[in-house]
């Protein structure tokens, strides 16, 4: 009897075990499931109009998820067209070299400090951090990285990928900062923010740090239009900074062309 019941103990807790696979399985694939289609239409809604990319973030995004994903040729077109635009603005065509890793531009700090928008003072020295010196504020709040978060955080995450893949720091921290990142993330609900955590992690490797439900909570905020929507840009308003990180993070998530 005792052999028995033995028997059956382990068998029932064979099929439970069973069981919890197949439920957690299922809940993965049904949020991958419903990541691409929430993709796809932020990428109708982003690709609806070019002025959606007369931001050079967001076309460096686009660029991103043509190149792993989809290779169209007509996308290319379309970033190719926006590149020239770029030309004509001394900041935004600093970051032509993001698609063109050739590009010849210098830029004077003192000046970038005093007209550029938010984070381009630490984001384009990094740039070209391998052809001009790295100014020593962008290196102390790089290493001071424990006191930032937010915005700041996932900024300075990004300027640190961007010079250590051009060999001009080590990177040892850029670990630990993505721990941070997904720490802030977890205490947060959707917004801008939010989804740009989500595509940093997932673009420079740290799958590992990523929850599935994140992926999750971006879907469920996206709007009928297809576009996601930030209070801090627009109050009622879908917009194309928040629309393409927020596809960036879900083709990723479903690693596939969202087109």
């Amino acid at each position: 009897m005792k052999w028995y019941m033995a028997k059956f103990f382990l068998s029932f807790i064979f099929f439970i075990s069973l069981l919890l696979i197949f439920l957690v399985t299922q809940f993965f694939l049904t949020i991958e499931d419903a990541s691409l289609p929430a993709a796809g239409k932020g990428m109708e809604w982003l690709l609806s109009d070019i002025s959606n990319f007369n931001d050079p973030a967001v076309a460096w995004i686009l660029k991103n998820i043509n190149d792993n994903y989809c290779n169209s040729d007509e996308i290319e077109q379309l970033i190719s067209s926006q590149l020239k635009r770029y030309e004509s603005y001394p900041i935004e065509k600093a970051y032509i070299r993001l698609f063109e890793e050739g590009y010849q531009y210098s830029f004077d700090y003192e000046v970038l400090k005093n007209f550029s928008n938010t984070f381009d003072d630490l984001l384009i020295p990094a740039i070209y951090c391998d052809r001009q010196e790295i100014p020593d504020e962008v290196l102390s709040r790089i290493e001071n990285y424990e006191n930032s978060y937010g915005y700041e955080l996932t900024h300075i995450f990004l300027a640190a990928s961007f010079m250590r893949d051009r060999g001009c720091i080590d990177g040892s921290m850029i670990d630990q900062m993505a721990k941070k990142i997904a720490f802030e993330q977890n205490m947060s609900d959707f917004n801008d923010l939010y989804a740009e955590r989500q595509s940093l992690l997932l673009y420079y490797g740290y799958e590992d740090l990523v929850d599935v439900s994140w992926s999750e909570e971006i879907t469920s905020s996206q709007q009928d239009n297809g576009g996601w929507y930030d209070y801090k840009f627009n109050l009622l308003s879908e917009n194309p900074h928040t629309t393409a990180l927020a596809t960036w993070a879900l083709t990723q998530q479903a690693n596939s062309c969202p087109i």
